[in-house]
């Protein structure tokens, strides 16, 4: 497989937003109103976020997905994860367990430290607390090695929603299977998008809601397009779990349906006697 080219998706990213650039930029702002008002109201903002967050999350990057395929694009996809709720969910609380589980060492790192050496912890370096320290950069090496064991899942999202029947597991699989190889280009995709939306977030808020948001986004979806079609094209066949005919929500699959019915065929009258 090729590797993933950062100014294709980039420059893909930007083209797909000037086909439709109002549905593109009025799609972020109202996902983003959803999200605030969620989060802000009182005693609704916990459930909010355990419940409701992550179907808004699915229903965002297939907005955009169909944007970056220009594929009959329209408003009410933002709620189209609630169609995916269960599968969603799932792999949310998947990734929180993950990385809980992953993180684990800078947890035991921070408390043996506390415990076990508290002059050693509270000791300062030029007036920086050294255990403190010590404790960033032991959960800084933690969070990046986490990172590039985890990459070549960041694609599963699209993948629940681009094919609507597929399980968490097996979207798992197909996120593995499209970028692998292609683990530095994702990385340094997103990268360059961090970079990007900071300095458009510091040049002026304005641009970054207007701008930056929808085409990184859309850039990141044409990564996932990419990645699936390139597979495709070097192994011949769709991705582990994938539909040939590609998109969101593939044709129902099953039996053949049989003949139309017929009724048996009168039998003949008996000779007579």
């Amino acid at each position: 497989m090729k590797d993933l080219s950062i100014m294709d998706c980039l420059s893909e990213g930007w083209e797909y937003f000037t086909r439709h650039p109002g549905l593109a930029i009025g799609g972020g702002l109202l996902y983003m109103l959803i999200m605030i008002v969620g989060q802000i109201v009182p005693l609704l903002n916990i459930p909010f976020g355990i419940l409701v967050a992550p179907p808004l999350i699915g229903g965002l990057l297939f907005f955009y997905l169909n944007l970056a395929r220009d594929k009959d694009p329209r408003i009410d996809d933002l709620f189209a994860g609630f169609k995916r709720y269960g599968a969603l969910m799932g792999i949310y609380w998947l990734w929180v367990l993950v990385f809980l589980i992953g993180m684990l060492p800078s947890y035991v790192f921070m408390i043996a430290t506390i415990v076990g050496l508290p002059d050693y912890y509270d000791a300062r370096y030029d007036g920086f607390p050294t255990g403190l320290l010590a404790a960033i950069v032991v959960m800084f090496i933690n969070a990046i090695v986490l990172l590039v064991v985890l990459v070549r899942y960041c694609m599963v999202w699209y993948v629940l929603m681009d094919d609507q029947r597929i399980g968490v597991f097996d979207a798992l699989r197909r996120s593995a299977a499209i970028t692998k190889g292609n683990s530095h280009n994702i990385i340094l995709l997103g990268v360059v998008s961090a970079l990007i939306s900071m300095a458009a977030f510091l040049l002026l808020i304005l641009p970054y809601f207007l701008l930056a948001a929808p085409v990184l986004s859309m850039a990141f979806s044409r990564a996932y397009i990419n990645l699936r079609d390139d597979y495709i094209r070097v192994h011949g066949t769709v991705p582990p779990g994938s539909y040939p005919t590609g998109g969101a929500y593939p044709p129902p699959t099953g039996p053949a349906p049989g003949p139309p019915y017929q009724p048996p065929p009168t039998p003949p009258p008996s000779p007579s006697s």
